[in-house]
């Protein structure tokens, strides 16, 4: 189990690639794959993607466990309902 222990948590990792995506953009911009006024139709797959979070996030507080990744022994049940059902959920609903 140390080796699959979390060194570095998840959202570190998610602001490190995000600020290195910025920087190369600003800095060292190659070309722009998509033109001016479409390419904020991207905003609107971020904002879905932080709604499917917050209500994800709402199932784990409202199942009273956690979702720190880091100390997965605090977890108290197992979530496995909400916006983003798969069928891996759907397998390991079945089986557990």
């Amino acid at each position: 189990m140390n080796a699959l222990k979390l060194k570095i948590p998840p959202p570190v990792y998610l602001l490190a690639f995000l600020s290195l995506m910025w920087l190369l953009h600003t800095k060292l911009p190659i070309f722009q794959l998509v033109p001016s006024p479409w390419n904020k139709a991207g905003l609107t797959l971020i904002g879905f993607a932080l709604l499917a979070d917050f209500l994800s996030l709402g199932l784990f507080f409202r199942a009273r466990t956690t979702f720190n990744p880091i100390h997965p022994e605090r977890t108290k049940a197992l979530v496995t309902n909400g916006p983003t059902v798969t069928p891996a959920t759907r397998c390991m609903r079945a089986c557990w």
